[in-house]
């Protein structure tokens, strides 16, 4: 899957797609974990459900 900067995911709409950057800040709540990622381009927070975050974390 090719990686995607965070300033086009305007244009992925409904789409999968793969991005990385470097976690700015998170905040864990009962069952999901809101974080906000930081790529050269931006910044985007993502929502994700306690029971992946494992799998984010490797």
């Amino acid at each position: 899957m090719e990686r995607i900067m965070i300033n086009e995911l305007k244009n992925y709409i409904g789409k999968k797609v793969q991005i990385k950057g470097w976690l700015c800040h998170s905040r864990k709540l009962k069952n999901i974990t809101f974080i906000i990622l930081r790529d050269r381009t931006g910044l985007v927070q993502c929502v994700i459900e306690n029971k992946y975050m494992d799998i984010i974390r490797n």
